[in-house]
């Protein structure tokens, strides 16, 4: 892929991600108040992280955010 089909490539992603974002705010807005800090913090963070660390940027403990990452996957929710 060129550099010329990138760029063009970019107009259509940007738009689709503004049609899919009202969705997925409703939806950061349904998770329990743990859940939704751990969400947010992980889309600002810029690459990996560790439960530790990222539990320890929203204020809760290391178990809570494990149960939260835990939850979240079997749709169980979080109990932080």
């Amino acid at each position: 892929m060129t550099v010329q089909a990138l760029d063009e490539l970019v107009p259509a992603v940007h738009a689709m991600l503004d049609e899919l974002a009202p969705n997925y705010q409703q939806r950061l807005w349904e998770l329990a108040g743990g859940e939704q800090r751990l969400v947010v913090e992980l889309a600002r963070r810029a690459g990996a992280t560790t439960v530790h660390e990222l539990a320890e940027s929203v204020g809760i403990s290391p178990q809570a955010a494990a149960t939260c990452s835990a939850g979240s996957r079997s749709l169980g929710g979080c109990v932080a």
